[in-house]
């Protein structure tokens, strides 16, 4: 059941956040801001991840976390976009800067059906593209656990090269940095 901060508002006025955000397409995918009815997407996604660290605690969480994937759009520029294929939204890819990043990061996060597909190979090359042409962001990496080998491989097939140094700087045992473009690049 949804709670009443989840439900659309009772006014006809537009956010701001959908005439800031990007819309993006690739040959099977539309890349757009996210809206309400996205979070329950985010609720299956995160039902899918069940034993990984990346699911929320609980559905305030989730919803705070959804908020935060939207609101930095008008903090930082840059933001989440929804990821819809023929049948709907199926996931989100994004530029983030959370806490404890170094710098911008690409992630996405897909339903269990849109997995194995190469969305996230598609939809992260479009919002890559976007950070560099449009955003003109100084550098991106995307930060990947070493236990993610599906993760990994995306980061493979787009380009991406392991940085020790910014791993080093990170402090992190388990999370492996995959540079797409920045400090030189990977030396």
């Amino acid at each position: 059941m949804t709670s009443p901060h989840e439900r659309a508002p009772h006014t006809h006025a537009r956010p701001s956040i959908l005439e800031a955000v990007p819309a993006l397409k690739t040959a099977r995918l539309a890349l757009r801001p996210p809206i309400l009815r996205d979070f329950q997407v985010l609720l299956d996604i995160e039902d899918s991840l069940a034993d990984t660290d990346l699911r929320s605690d609980n559905r305030e969480e989730a919803w705070s976390n959804f908020m935060q994937m939207s609101a930095t759009w008008v903090l930082r520029g840059h933001g989440w976009w929804t990821v819809e294929d023929s049948a709907g939204a199926c996931g989100f890819v994004g530029l983030g800067f959370e806490p404890g990043d170094r710098e911008p990061e690409l992630g996405y996060l897909l339903t269990a059906p849109a997995r194995g597909k190469g969305y996230a190979t598609e939809a992260s090359l479009a919002a890559r593209g976007c950070a560099r042409d449009l955003l003109h962001l100084p550098s991106l990496v995307s930060y990947v656990s070493d236990r993610n080998t599906a993760s990994q491989n995306v980061a493979r097939k787009l380009g991406a090269k392991r940085d020790a140094e910014a791993e080093a700087a990170l402090g992190s045992d388990t999370t492996q940095v995959w540079r797409h473009w920045g400090p030189e690049a990977v030396r």
